[in-house]
Parts: C-alpha cells; sequence; structure tokens
C-alpha cells in the first residue's frame, strides 16, 4: 500500500495530522503540478528545481514563448521527476489574453501506465 503526502498540503480534520495520498496515481498527478507552479529560486535547498509556470503568463503570449515553455517544462520533468515518470509529450497553447492551456503525456514508470495532465494557468 502506497502512503504520501495529499497535493496541495493538508491537515486532516478527523486526525488533526497530515493528510495522505494512498493513490500513487494522484500522488504522481501532485508532483507534476507542484513541479510545474514552483518558481526557479522558490526553494531553499533545491534552487534550480520549478517549472516557473506562473511566471510564463506574464511574457507576451506568441507561438514563440508557447514553445519556450514547452521547452522549459520537458526539461524540468526530464531533470527532476525522471525516476518517477517519463514524459512522452508536453504541448503548450497560448491563449490570449493571458492563459496557457498545458498538456503533459507521461508514462507512471511504476505500473507502466500512460496518463494525461491538462493544466491551465492564467494571470
Amino acid at each position: 500500500m502506497f502512503e504520501g503526502f495529499k497535493y496541495p498540503f493538508q491537515i486532516s480534520a478527523a486526525s488533526g495530522r497530515v493528510a495522505e495520498e494512498r493513490d500513487y496515481e494522484a500522488y504522481v498527478k501532485g508532483l507534476i503540478r507542484q513541479l510545474l507552479l514552483t518558481r526557479p529560486g522558490e526553494r531553499i535547498n533545491r534552487p534550480q528545481m520549478g517549472g516557473g509556470v506562473n511566471a510564463l503568463v506574464f511574457a507576451p503570449l506568441s507561438d514563440a514563448n508557447a514553445a519556450v515553455a514547452q521547452t522549459t517544462i520537458h526539461a524540468a520533468l526530464t531533470e527532476w521527476l525522471d525516476t518517477i515518470i517519463r514524459t512522452e509529450d508536453v504541448r503548450v497553447e497560448a491563449v490570449p489574453p493571458s492563459t496557457l492551456e498545458i498538456t503533459v503525456v507521461y508514462l507512471i514508470r511504476a505500473t507502466n501506465e500512460r496518463r494525461f495532465l491538462n493544466l491551465e494557468v492564467t494571470e
């Protein structure tokens, strides 16, 4: 049986302790979201960690910047989560005036199952 922390971080109302995530697939999806939404420099002991997606929303929305975001996200997933997932595809679409639609296709290494994560980030 798997046990990890829930994302976003929560305290269980029933026990008063840290809420646990028992679904490994949901745990992996939470790790991906955490990585993408963490700004580089935000983590004290790992200052290079992060996808920095929130900052990308403030860049001018264009196909060129969407391509940069796609490359940045793929590199972050590969660098920080490669032991847990194999990143198969990352697609980023800029939707004016201030939205990034991100799709990540990945394989969970422990179960060999292909999954998708859709994330919409707005200003």
